[in-house]
């Protein structure tokens, strides 16, 4: 990873390169009453017990596979198509998943939680690797830093609880 110094005459740095990938193939979102939560399956029976749904490919950036809508003609047959698109996406709890990632401080408390000395509990480098892929993805492209929201400019705070995490 080449980082830019202070100085650099780049104005905007290029977010850094992350060499750990997993396969996004592998995880699975459940839903249990609303509640939401993302599985990675480990080996390929598993996998192919629990087929990915549309929701978990459209989340994940992969091809869905949905059938092509055909380009709408007037503001009802673009409604209608919208309708069509969504309701492939709607969970079977009749929610629709999505990120509630703005604050950028809950990660680091789950994470320091869950592994520095309070529950002990070994983070599976799948979800190591998406925490880190999703850190990165998040950075501040002007600085590289982070803020306490998504949205914010990068604060000490906020980077360091950040980098804490990684």
């Amino acid at each position: 990873m080449n980082r830019k110094t202070v100085g650099s005459r780049e104005k905007t740095p290029s977010p850094p390169i992350t060499e750990s990938q997993i396969d996004t193939n592998r995880w699975r979102m459940r839903d249990i009453d609303g509640r939401l939560t993302w599985h990675y399956l480990e080996d390929d029976e598993e996998t192919n017990k629990w087929p990915q749904s549309y929701a978990d490919k459209w989340y994940l950036g992969l091809p869905t596979g949905l059938p092509k809508l055909s380009k709408p003609k007037t503001p009802t047959e673009a409604a209608k198509n919208g309708l069509t698109f969504f309701s492939y996406l709607q969970l079977p709890f009749g929610s629709w998943g999505s990120e509630f990632g703005d604050p950028m401080f809950l990660l680091p408390g789950i994470v320091i939680t869950w592994y520095c000395k309070i529950t002990k509990t070994p983070i599976p480098l799948s979800h190591a690797i998406a925490i880190k892929n999703y850190m990165f993805a998040r950075a501040n492209p002007s600085d590289g830093g982070w803020g306490l929201y998504i949205e914010a400019e990068s604060s000490i705070l906020g980077t360091a609880l950040n980098y804490a995490v990684l």
